[in-house]
């Protein structure tokens, strides 16, 4: 099977600005059987998940990425594992929203043999497996589709929103911040 979460604006926490529409209010969760036949559908909007589901993020607890340390050799030597670099500049700020896996149960949950497909408005997506989605590892954290930050409110006057964070932890690095270094090594 096969879930797909349709956010229109949202955009994956390390992929470059792909050019978007404005922001959007709502998700649609889908889920798929192997044929790619429509099983259930729901559309939600950010008013909903806040009442309904529980909420991620605490509005004072920042998220920050670190990005790839440019003119490093490919590879693991490319992400600084202690995540003191690189940093400045990834603050995605104080953020509230709604855990992917709580989406996904909306439509029947994910088994373990499942992906997900996140897409955006401009088409682009990313998928995947149940891993990242129920059972995440702490260096990578929930998958969030956030719809609140302090400085700009809910949107449309959360310009990125709604955007997939993940909500890492801050074991890591020596400042102790909430940072993701790079999935494909949590």
């Amino acid at each position: 099977m096969f879930c797909s979460v349709c956010c229109c604006c949202c955009s994956v926490l390390w992929s470059h600005r792909w050019p978007r529409g404005s922001p959007t209010t709502e998700v649609t969760v889908s889920k798929l059987a192997a044929d790619g036949s429509l099983i259930a559908t729901k559309t939600v909007d950010y008013h909903w998940m806040e009442e309904n589901l529980p909420v991620q993020g605490d509005g004072v607890t920042h998220y920050y990425h670190e990005g790839p340390m440019l003119g490093v050799e490919e590879g693991i030597g490319r992400w600084d594992l202690n995540e003191t670099g690189n940093i400045e500049g990834k603050d995605y700020g104080a953020l509230k929203g709604t855990d992917v896996k709580d989406l996904c149960e909306l439509v029947g949950g994910m088994s373990p043999d499942d992906t997900i497909d996140i897409k955006s408005e401009d088409g682009f997506s990313t998928d995947f497996g149940y891993r990242n989605v129920y059972n995440p590892d702490p260096r990578q954290g929930p998958m969030v589709v956030t719809w609140w930050r302090p400085d700009q409110g809910y949107p449309p006057g959360y310009k990125e929103g709604m955007r997939l964070i993940f909500f890492a932890d801050n074991s890591t690095n020596p400042w102790g911040l909430a940072c993701l270094w790079n999935l494909g090594h949590a």
